[in-house]
């Protein structure tokens, strides 16, 4: 259980940053990039800890 929150908290603190991003850096290519980056690589580390081997 404790896993599941733990993803949780990951994808929306990923999610949350990824859109920080877009706020500090409007309009620019780059900021799309990095933020699509950030939220992957987020989603992937939550999906990671949340499923077990």
């Amino acid at each position: 259980m404790s896993n599941a929150i733990a993803a949780v908290i990951i994808a929306v603190a990923a999610l949350g940053a990824g859109i920080v991003v877009l706020l500090v850096m409007p309009g620019t290519l780059e900021a799309l990039g990095t933020s699509a980056t950030i939220s992957g690589s987020g989603f992937t580390l939550a999906a990671r800890i949340a499923v077990p081997r």
